[in-house]
């Protein structure tokens, strides 16, 4: 048989591609990277408003309502993407009242065990930073997943999940959750 080799497609940019690959301005403190390029630090919905308080961290992305919040959210985004891809939703949550924090992933993925730990401890940052009151706890896809993990450690704090198209945690029994 003949096999017909297709040529290998061409990559050009164009000046929207190229205009909107921004470096965002985070510093990164750990040995994680935790951005990449991203094309939304120039939205308006990342900008404080009068009814949203923005407040970018190294790690994670907060939005309080300017009236005060009724309940309060921390979100792991789908692995591989971009943590502010979420920051249009986050944002509408916001302004409902519900104050928000997105937690941005190691490597954008966190497969391995230091860099679930890395997770941890970023959630526990955002809590303590909350007074370390009650929290509800959501995610997508790989955020999701990584919620699940992190209700099985018994978090007294946690008052719920929000898991968003996430495999079924089989390894991680929540049947004994009290949230």
């Amino acid at each position: 048989r003949a096999v017909t080799r297709l040529p290998a497609p061409r990559i050009t940019s164009s000046p929207i591609s190229a205009a909107s690959r921004t470096i965002d301005p985070i510093p990164t403190r750990t040995r994680f990277p935790t951005t990449q390029p991203c094309r939304v630090t120039a939205w308006p919905t990342v900008q404080s408003s009068p009814t949203v308080q923005v407040e970018r961290h190294d790690d994670y992305l907060v939005m309080t309502p300017a009236s005060g919040p009724s309940a309060s959210l921390v979100f792991l985004p789908g692995g591989g993407g971009d943590p502010d891809a979420y920051v249009p939703v986050v944002r509408r949550l916001a302004e409902d009242g519900i104050r928000t924090a997105i937690v941005y992933l190691p490597w954008r993925m966190a497969f391995s065990e230091s860099s679930r730990a890395v997770v941890w401890q970023r959630i526990d940052a955002v809590a303590n930073r909350w007074n370390g009151g009650p929290f509800v706890l959501g995610g997508h896809s790989r955020g999701a997943a990584l919620s699940a993990q992190y209700a099985t450690r018994g978090d007294t704090r946690l008052a719920g999940l929000v898991l968003i198209a996430t495999t079924h945690p089989r390894d991680h029994d929540l049947s004994a959750a009290s949230f």
